[in-house]
């Protein structure tokens, strides 16, 4: 009885099967933002979910150890300039036949030292986050500021944050992750 023979005919075949699931990020899209500086935490600008653009700013930490290096710097600059009157002083000196070569070299490799050392320390404020057009602005106001801005590196959504306002956060401590959600595993 259970068996039927005839031709065999074709059909529609429909089923629904609910399993569970999970959905994670691509990790190969997901960047982890972390403080430029050593600081506590003034501003933040996300939350979890919320979708920003690269280079929206995420927070803003004050930072003595930024103005420290900022000041650095600009003592820095001051001895350079400084050197460098001291070059043209000696040349003009050389010329009158005032001093002797060895000064004009002595007072040459003094501003190639001050030079070195400008560099280091404007590597060091890259290094902290600030920009090239920050440290023109910086070496033309002379004016220095303690407030770094932590921002997005990639186009995403905020999956997680790791701060609240008022924290303190060390240079390189992770602020937040975000992750392009085009793409799901």
């Amino acid at each position: 009885k259970q068996i039927q023979v005839g031709e065999p005919l074709w059909g529609q075949v429909a089923g629904t099967l609910r399993v569970a699931g999970r959905l994670e990020a691509d990790e190969t899209q997901i960047a982890r933002v972390s403080a430029p500086v050593t600081g506590r935490i003034t501003e933040l600008s996300v939350v979890e979910g919320q979708t920003v653009k690269r280079s929206d700013i995420i927070a803003r930490i004050h930072s003595t150890q930024l103005s420290e290096a900022q000041s650095n710097f600009l003592k820095a600059v001051s001895q350079r300039r400084l050197a460098e009157r001291a070059v043209e002083r000696a040349r003009r000196l050389l010329e009158a036949d005032v001093i002797g070569e060895a000064e004009l070299q002595r007072r040459e490799a003094e501003l190639a030292q001050e030079n070195a050392g400008l560099a280091s320390l404007r590597d060091q404020l890259k290094l902290l986050g600030m920009s090239e057009g920050a440290l023109e602005r910086l070496e033309t106001s002379r004016t220095v500021n303690s407030f770094s801005q932590v921002v997005a590196t990639i186009d995403g959504t905020v999956m997680e944050r790791k701060v609240t306002i008022g924290q303190f956060v060390q240079a390189a401590e992770s602020v937040c992750v975000l992750a392009d959600l085009s793409r799901l595993w």
